[in-house]
């Protein structure tokens, strides 16, 4: 499922054409936020490289934490409290982990 809504995440779609057409190098990352669509995904980093035949994207180097981030501290909340990553403040009962990491390889 998650493979799936990301091929059709319209910020994938736009950087992926922006790739085949090279107006962005054949190798890169770019950041797409999946939260509307998987919100344990949220905001990550999409990894690519393009050969001539191919383009392989890989997504899930990250982790799922703080389930509260809503109430992190950023530049939108000044007064929040401070992110802790995989620390016990806001993770709300739940237990934080790695992503697997997995690709998607796509003919050009």
């Amino acid at each position: 499922m998650t493979r799936r809504l990301l091929l059709i995440h319209p910020s994938f779609i736009k950087m992926r054409s922006l790739i085949l057409n090279g107006e962005e190098p054949a190798i890169g990352s770019f950041s797409i936020n999946m939260t509307p669509y998987i919100f344990h995904i949220g905001r990550t980093t999409i990894y690519y490289y393009k050969t001539q035949t191919y383009s392989v994207f890989g997504i899930g180097y990250d982790t799922f934490c703080d389930v509260l981030y809503p109430l992190e501290k950023s530049d939108d909340r000044p007064g929040g409290i401070p992110p802790d990553g995989k620390g016990w403040h806001l993770e709300f009962l739940g237990i934080p982990y790695d992503y697997i990491p997995t690709a998607v390889m796509i003919p050009n």
